[in-house]
């Protein structure tokens, strides 16, 4: 029997911004992403990442917090459900710390995202660029957890990196 999906289990984000000319400037409020787990096979996944100068998966195969939300625990000596290349990242959330890796050292460098499967570069034409202390979420229907890769680099895309950047990863994944 399928867990109920609780109200605290989903990813609300609200937003507001400032965008365009002063003359033109538009300030918008609002919604702007909210997914809620559809079933109890999808899991929450949140760790603080190194993401380094070398093209690699976004997303470990580590342990999912357990099925059905943050409320329910694991057993001691039980193993919890585990992130498998093939799992389906339903929700995504990436945040810049904007530090290099543990040594709490301001990084002044870009995380660059790529999630068709490709290599992730610095100047890749279909890669998003997370700037420091900036955020990139989104919802996704059919990416794979390998589809996702990551890099550190220069901002603009105007150089490889140097060092690792720390950032937060926050998904729900479907447990396939």
């Amino acid at each position: 029997m399928a867990s109920p999906i609780r109200v605290g289990d989903e990813a609300v984000l609200n937003i507001s911004g400032k965008i365009l000319p002063t003359e033109i400037s538009k300030t918008f409020t609002g919604l702007a992403t909210k997914y809620a787990p559809a079933s109890s096979s999808e899991c929450w996944y949140y760790k603080l990442t190194n993401v380094t100068t070398t093209s690699g998966n976004l997303i470990s195969e580590e342990s999912f917090v357990s099925k059905g939300g943050l409320t329910r625990g694991v057993d001691v000596g039980t193993s919890s459900n585990k992130v498998s290349p093939i799992d389906k990242v339903k929700f995504l959330f990436v945040v810049h710390n904007g530090l290099r890796d543990s040594s709490g050292t301001d990084s002044n460098e870009s995380i660059y995202l790529n999630i068709s499967s490709s290599t992730a570069a610095h100047n890749g034409a279909d890669c998003i660029e997370v700037g420091p202390k900036e955020c990139w979420f989104g919802k996704m229907n059919n990416t794979l957890v390998s589809d996702i890769n990551a890099i550190s680099g220069a901002k603009n895309g105007s150089g490889t990196g140097s060092n690792k950047i720390s950032c937060f990863v926050a998904a729900i994944i479907e447990d396939v």
